[in-house]
């Protein structure tokens, strides 16, 4: 699962910038994220116990009204650091007990 995560993640960079409320992405293409461009963000969540390894692993999706979408894996992004940012943008949490990539 590590690798999996690891090699979807290998060329993501991700900025938050806090007072603007945006979400910058950095690969082959940059894009920036914010209230007036994102429609939905949903947060793919472990149920597993702290103590269960793939407790950690899960992601971040971001959709835009442009059609973009991305997925930002908890090994760059842990979903709680955007969570209360962007308040404009409806937000969706789904548990699971692994959390597999689409």
């Amino acid at each position: 699962m590590y690798l999996k995560y690891f090699w979807h993640e290998k060329f993501t960079r991700i900025i938050i910038d806090y007072q603007n409320e945006t979400i910058t992405t950095i690969n082959n293409s940059g894009y920036i994220f914010n209230s007036e461009n994102l429609k939905l963000i949903e947060f793919h969540l472990s149920t597993k116990d702290h103590r269960n390894p793939l407790y950690d692993f899960g992601y971040t999706k971001l959709y835009s009204h442009d059609g973009k979408e991305i997925i930002i894996t908890s090994l760059i992004l842990n979903y709680s650091n955007i969570e209360n940012i962007l308040d404009g943008v409806k937000k969706i949490k789904k548990l699971d007990e692994v959390i597999y990539l689409p």
